[in-house]
C-alpha cells in the first residue's frame, strides 16, 4: 500500500540543506530546506492545514524541550513505528531533529529527512544509531 506522505516526501529527496529553508528543489533550483522545512513543505503540498502553524524562529541547536512542546501541541503521539509518522530525534540528549518514517523496498524501516550531515534531503535505513536517537513518534492527521 502506498503512503501519500512518504510519496510526497520522496519528491523532496536531493533538496539542499539550508537552515530554516522551506522550498523544494526543481529543475532550475536546488531548493532550500531543513528538517522542519521538509515536514512543513510536505504537509503544505498535501493541503494539510497544520502547515499554517509553521515556526521559524528557532536556532540550529536545540534549546530545551521546545521542539517536543511544539510537536505535542499539533500532533498526536504514536506508540510504535508506522510508515508516514514523524520521528523526533535527540542529539546531545535534546530533541533537535525530525524526519518521516518510511518503509524501504526490502521492508526495512527507513528515514526521510533533511540532514545537515548529508547537506540535503535523503532517505536511508533507520539504523540502530538512528533508532537510539528516536525520542518520540507523531501521527499526521488529515
Amino acid at each position: 500500500m502506498t503512503n501519500k506522505i512518504i510519496d510526497q516526501a520522496r519528491t523532496w529527496i536531493g533538496t539542499e540543506f539550508i537552515h530554516q529553508g522551506r522550498s523544494k528543489k526543481n529543475e532550475k533550483y536546488n531548493g532550500a530546506c531543513d528538517c522542519i522545512g521538509l515536514i512543513v513543505g510536505v504537509l503544505k503540498e498535501l493541503d494539510n492545514p497544520i502547515y499554517k502553524y509553521d515556526v521559524t524562529n528557532y536556532s540550529r541547536l536545540a534549546v530545551g524541550k521546545r521542539l517536543i512542546e511544539i510537536m505535542d501541541n499539533y500532533f498526536p503521539e504514536a506508540s510504535e513505528l508506522e510508515e508516514g509518522l514523524i520521528g523526533v530525534f535527540k542529539f546531545n540528549n535534546l530533541p533537535q531533529h525530525v524526519g518521516f518514517i518510511s518503509k524501504l523496498p526490502d521492508d526495512r524501516w527507513g528515514l526521510i529527512h533533511c540532514y545537515q550531515g548529508a547537506n540535503k534531503v535523503v532517505e536511508h535505513e533507520l539504523t540502530k544509531p538512528w533508532q537510539n536517537r528516536l525520542l518520540k513518534l507523531y501521527k499526521v492527521i488529515d
